[in-house]
């Protein structure tokens, strides 16, 4: 089971997030043409950011918070010309701003595992030999794991009601109870 955690669209650009040497960029109403006849292979296209500086860059993150050790899936609604001659690439950084791993998506989707070391990570479109992209979207889903659960056992954070506290009946209607 996938969760939709966010669909990043291109929206601005910052400083430092898209190749600008000899770039035409317009923005659409629900995507973005990026045009340069004389792009090499292996170029940056874009580049989302899951954790900024604020105060010096005056940007947000693009990306959502992952969880250490869980499996993500990204998906991208970009097309090229010629056809198929970009790729993603996920990197994860430490605490320190440090690269600890990346992932390459050829496909532009596929599965991932969020490292456990990780604090924060970007995802970067790369050229492999386009001289045009028609941006719309990227979208990451969480990959839930879903367990069968025993019906009978209650959750965690649930009382059954005849095993409530007398020292929780003052607060009872706000607790929650099987």
């Amino acid at each position: 089971m996938q969760e939709l955690l966010k669909q990043i669209k291109w929206q601005e650009v910052h400083s430092g997030s898209a190749y600008l040497y000899g770039t035409s960029i317009r923005f659409l109403e629900d995507s973005v043409i990026f045009t340069n006849e004389r792009l090499a292979s292996g170029k940056p296209l874009v580049t989302f950011l899951s954790k900024t500086h604020y105060q010096g860059n005056r940007c947000e993150p693009d990306l959502p918070v992952l969880i250490p050790n869980e499996k993500y899936v990204i998906e991208s609604n970009i097309s090229s010309e010629p056809l198929n001659r970009i790729f993603i690439q996920l990197n994860f950084f430490n605490r320190l701003g440090e690269k600890m791993s990346f992932e390459v998506l050829r496909d532009c989707k596929g599965e991932f595992l969020y490292p456990e070391e990780a604090y924060a990570y970007d995802v970067t479109v790369f050229s492999s030999g386009c001289s045009q992209m028609h941006f719309h979207d990227i979208s990451i889903y969480h990959k839930r794991q879903h367990d069968k659960v025993n019906e009978d056992t209650p959750p965690a954070n649930c009382y059954q009601e005849n095993q409530l506290p007398e020292a929780l009946e003052f607060v009872k209607a706000h607790i929650q109870v099987k």
